[in-house]
């Protein structure tokens, strides 16, 4: 097959799963014997001055803009994978492509300005339910007025005039739990298919790295307040290790906390094949993010690993630890509950890591991602598309 991938990549400033994930795919299908052609677009290059953000915000509020379709069409594939066209990418050329085009969905920014799902410290679902007017009235877009009106207007349009998500094909999402979200927000049911995103084994063996029983417990990810590490710190118990990997706009919060903690280490930014050389030294790890994440590859990284995981229920992650007997899942984080579930993952070690491992090889391998994605591809390139006016 032929296949096009267009994606808007965010600023290389900021690590994103979503950009490394987008690059996984591509080396994924080439592999699978596919011919691809990335189509891409980079804030880098697009959002250097006050006119490129004007131009960004035109496009967001309206769909009018930067098209791929020209090159597109001289690839000439079989299919179309959209990640992401925010902010620099129209949506119009959608309509008009004679080939199908799926979107996958890595977060909820079709029904939210920031596309979390998150305010305030908790999930917020004010934009779906009660009018995107709330995103506007609350400046939930880097807390600006002026940054969230475009995201806000994007809405209103889908709402009122054109909705480019009636021109997608079919949607992609990565977990259960996002597309119950997504379809409540409006996402339609039957044209959306849960495939969850997918890792290497780093490991190169079918067992978990190793069996480290030492009681010492890590956490990756962006240091901001959606990911939850304040809110984990302040009830992390003084009697457990933790290490806390990763970098963003609440370090030095994070390290005025800490600094009474001697239990407690912040290592900073590691680039990900230092993080993933230092899990063997663990025999557990903490997914503290308090937004709604659709499918991280943090929790997919630890449990090829083997690694326990410890969790809030709100966050979709959760489904796969309780189905699957990885880790402990809590409704809130406190120093008791923390204890409770370290003591459990403590005592239960050795079933909860072969379970993690096991989890990672039934659901998150490049094989089964492979084999549910071509599956899909030649369901969806079998029906003829129907070319609209």
């Amino acid at each position: 097959m032929r296949i096009a991938i267009v994606h808007n990549f965010y600023s290389s400033r900021v690590p994103s799963g979503e950009n490394q994930m987008v690059r996984q795919q591509f080396e994924a299908l080439q592999q699978a014997g596919h011919i691809v052609a990335l189509f891409s677009f980079y804030n880098d290059v697009y959002l250097k001055n006050n006119f490129d953000k004007t131009k960004a915000a035109f496009t967001t509020s309206t769909g009018f803009g930067r098209s791929p379709q020209k090159n597109i069409d001289s690839f000439r594939p079989d299919i179309i994978f959209v990640n992401n066209l925010f902010p620099n990418v129209g949506s119009r050329w959608i309509r008009k492509s004679r080939t199908p085009v799926v979107a996958i969905l890595h977060n909820y920014r079709y029904f939210c300005a920031t596309g979390l799902n998150f305010r305030e410290n908790k999930h917020c679902f004010d934009c779906s339910e009660i009018s995107p007017l709330e995103g506007l009235k609350n400046r939930c877009y880097r807390e600006s007025f002026f940054a969230t009106l475009p995201l806000t207007i994007a809405q209103l349009r889908r709402e009122y005039l054109y909705n480019e998500l009636e021109e997608f094909d079919y949607f992609v999402v990565l977990s259960e739990g996002s597309k119950s979200l997504l379809v409540n927000a409006g996402l339609a049911s039957e044209k959306t298919i849960v495939i969850p995103n997918f890792i290497e084994d780093f490991t190169k063996n079918a067992d978990p790295i190793s069996l480290v029983k030492n009681g010492k417990w890590i956490c990756v990810g962006r240091i901001s307040v959606d990911k939850g590490f304040l809110n984990l710190i302040e009830n992390w118990p003084d009697s457990h290790p933790l290490d806390i990997v990763g970098d963003g706009p609440e370090m030095q919060e994070l390290i005025n906390k800490t600094k009474s903690k001697d239990n407690i280490r912040l290592l900073g930014h590691l680039d990900r094949e230092s993080v993933l050389s230092i899990l063997p030294e663990y025999s557990g790890a903490i997914h503290p993010s308090l937004w709604p994440e659709v499918c991280p590859l943090t929790v997919i990284e630890f449990l090829c690993a083997g690694l326990p995981i410890v969790t809030l229920e709100s966050n979709t992650s959760a489904v796969t630890i309780v189905d699957n007997n990885c880790g402990v899942v809590l409704d809130k984080f406190t120093k008791d509950s923390l204890n409770l579930a370290l003591e459990s993952v403590d005592k239960n070690f050795e079933t909860l890591s072969h379970n993690a491992r096991s989890s990672y090889l039934k659901f998150f391998t490049l094989n089964a991602w492979s084999i549910t994605i071509n599956l899909f591809i030649d369901e969806v390139v079998r029906v003829p598309k129907e070319i609209k006016g």
